[in-house]
């Protein structure tokens, strides 16, 4: 590993603790075979210089990662350029640094993995992976995986208002019959928000527990191409506060089809998902319960070397039938939402999801973006 610098800005309230500035510039590792691996030999202390009279603190991060296999190979240097940016009192992203960094990672692990790895046995990976991971979110193909996933959401209307979520979840099947399948999840998000109140004026960053999300629904196979699955979520109010979600109990009911499209690759299909979402009291921080329809048309396409998209994974089109919010002029939210991801072994798989509106007439968000690992077991 060559040439990595860092000279990030510091807040104030650190600046009088944080006076040295540093500079890594020579660290070669001769073989490597993990992300764990790298993860070892990085330097755990990193020092750096304050600037005064600035409230954010910016980090810029710059990596040329060389790798050789075991046949002393030496592999394409990678330059991957990172640069993250957070308020004084926003903690959670301290996380995230090692989860994003971890996640750019995974993939030259893996690449240096491959190379001694046969055709056929990498096609028989791309075969198995494509079948048994990357559907957590497939509702009638529940798997047995967890999941660590962050997700950044601009929500300001009138004020500002901008959500960052660090969410372990749990996914687990249950198989009872040849053609039945239970899948459970469970959500538990740590919430950072900057939500602009009486007790929080300035808009900094605070830190707190969010709403935990539990869904269970069933699914039945008709055929090799056909499937349907019904269930539901229920979410519960925000553990921490109105701060970092609703503090209202929500059930959301709803069902999906999905037909298999191995013509467009082994894993391919379209399942669309429709719930519905009922608040079951008035939010005291909004005075208003959800009453909103929520449809996802996810469109999944296999590529080559188990890579994969996906067209709106998320159901983020809504429909409000509950009383308006502020800043609504309709009842319509339509985004634009997409997925790309890759399945790095038969178990794991990352990807990253970006969506942004293009009827914000019911406003729900500005701008989201979620990254995910997930592993299967």
């Amino acid at each position: 590993m060559e040439g990595l610098k860092c000279n990030p800005l510091q807040s104030k309230r650190a600046a009088h603790r944080l006076r040295r500035r540093c500079s890594w510039s020579s660290l070669s590792f001769a073989k490597i075979k993990s992300a764990a691996e790298i993860a070892t030999r990085v330097p755990s202390k990193l020092k750096i210089a304050p600037q005064r009279g600035t409230d954010e603190l910016k980090g810029v991060f710059r990596l040329r990662i060389g790798l050789e296999n075991d046949a002393g190979e030496r592999l394409e240097g990678t330059k991957i350029f990172l640069r993250l940016s957070f308020g004084s009192r926003n903690p959670i992203l301290y996380s995230t640094y090692g989860f994003v960094f971890a996640l750019a990672l995974l993939p030259l692990s893996s690449a240096a993995a491959q190379t001694t790895v046969s055709s056929d046995s990498q096609e028989d990976v791309s075969d198995s992976s494509q079948e048994q991971s990357g559907d957590p979110d497939d509702v009638t193909r529940p798997v047995r995986s967890f999941d660590l996933r962050y997700r950044f959401e601009d929500q300001s209307v009138t004020t500002q208002k901008d959500f960052q979520y660090l969410t372990p979840r749990l996914n687990w099947r249950l198989d009872f019959a040849p053609q039945w399948r239970v899948g459970l999840r469970l959500d538990m998000p740590i919430v950072a928000a900057n939500q602009l109140s009486s007790s929080n004026p300035d808009g900094n960053y605070q830190v707190g527990m969010g709403r935990i999300l539990g869904q269970a629904f069933i699914g039945y196979a008709f055929t090799d191409r056909w499937a349907a699955g019904i269930g539901s979520q229920l979410v519960s109010p925000a553990l921490s506060g109105g701060e970092f979600g609703s503090k209202a109990w929500d059930l959301l009911p709803g069902g999906a089809v999905r037909y298999m499209l191995p013509e467009l690759g082994s894993g391919s299909y379209f399942v669309p998902l429709l719930r519905y979402d009922i608040s079951s009291s008035i939010d005291e921080t909004t005075g208003r319960r959800n009453r909103n329809l929520q449809f996802a048309p996810e469109l999944k396409i296999a590529l080559p070397d188990t890579w994969f998209v996906e067209l709106y994974p998320s159901p983020d089109i809504r429909i409000n039938f509950g009383k308006p919010i502020p800043g609504q002029t309709g009842p319509l939210f339509v985004p634009i939402d997409g997925m790309v991801g890759r399945n790095l072994t038969k178990m794991t798989l990352i990807s990253l999801e970006v969506s942004a509106p293009v009827i914000r007439d019911y406003p729900v968000y500005l701008f989201k973006i979620e990254a995910r690992i997930s592993t299967s077991f």
